[in-house]
């Protein structure tokens, strides 16, 4: 005789999950009174730490080649980080923003400043920033930088094993914050 046998394997939908929490961000921008200077950071006002990313989004789009961030952070930030965003213009800030008073982010960058000009930033406005910018938004009449935040847990449950942007040393964990985003940025949250 014979036995033949027959398997068969199934696996259900995985999930990515996120516990709930009172995540509750704000973006902050100081500009001290004086043209080209911005200061943009995000507050945690909410009781859960969390991860936090900004875009700059600059119009319109040919302006962008017309002006540059000074003072850019890119050692608290870092553009385009999480993985598979491609070149998506979101800065990660590299560190939880634990929640709690006075729990900020570095700033993004320090001023705004148009690129083949001459003139030296001592957060005071004088003539020579009011006559630059004229001239530029004489070119640029509808010129704006818009700032947009998101931000999201510092751990997530994805395909049942549990991620977190925290060693348990307390450190930052970049690569675990990354996979947390291309989660968040996915989609397939689901309770």
């Amino acid at each position: 005789g014979a036995t033949i046998a027959y398997l068969s394997a199934e696996t259900g939908a995985l999930t990515n999950t996120f516990e709930a929490s009172n995540i509750d961000t704000d973006l902050e921008e100081d500009t001290a009174g004086v043209i080209g200077t911005k200061k943009p950071s995000v507050e945690n006002v909410g009781t859960t730490d969390c991860l936090v990313r900004m875009r700059v989004n600059i119009s319109p789009e040919d302006a962008d080649e017309k002006i540059k961030l000074e003072g850019l952070d890119l050692i608290n930030w870092s553009k385009d980080s999480a993985a598979g965003t491609g070149n998506s213009g979101w800065y990660y800030y590299q560190n939880v923003l634990e929640a709690g008073k006075d729990s900020k982010t570095t700033n993004l960058f320090e001023h705004v400043v148009i690129k083949d000009q001459s003139y030296i930033w001592d957060d005071e406005s004088d003539e020579d920033d009011q006559r630059v910018w004229k001239d530029f938004l004489a070119v640029y009449p509808d010129f704006s930088i818009t700032l947009y935040q998101e931000s999201c847990p510092t751990s997530m449950t994805i395909n049942g094993v549990t991620v977190s942007a925290v060693n348990q040393d307390g450190t930052f964990n970049p690569e675990n914050a990354a996979r947390i985003w291309a989660a968040y940025d996915a989609q397939t949250v689901k309770e």
